[in-house]
């Protein structure tokens, strides 16, 4: 598996977390700080920048 595909994953994963611990418009709202709507368009120069901010998100809720 790519680093590539690890941080996909784990983008997923934390998108999950972070919907459950508020609510898929807060997680919505991340994606288009950086001009996506979901990780199918964000930019990899992103991946893991968004992926700390809905960790942060799911730990602090």
């Amino acid at each position: 598996m790519t680093q590539e595909e690890n941080l996909i994953i784990n983008l997923e994963n934390a998108s999950l977390e972070a919907i459950q611990a508020t609510n898929p418009d807060v997680v919505n709202s991340v994606f288009n700080q950086y001009g996506a709507t979901g990780i199918c368009d964000l930019s990899p120069i992103y991946y893991e920048e968004v992926f700390y901010t809905l960790e942060q998100i799911a730990n602090d809720n």
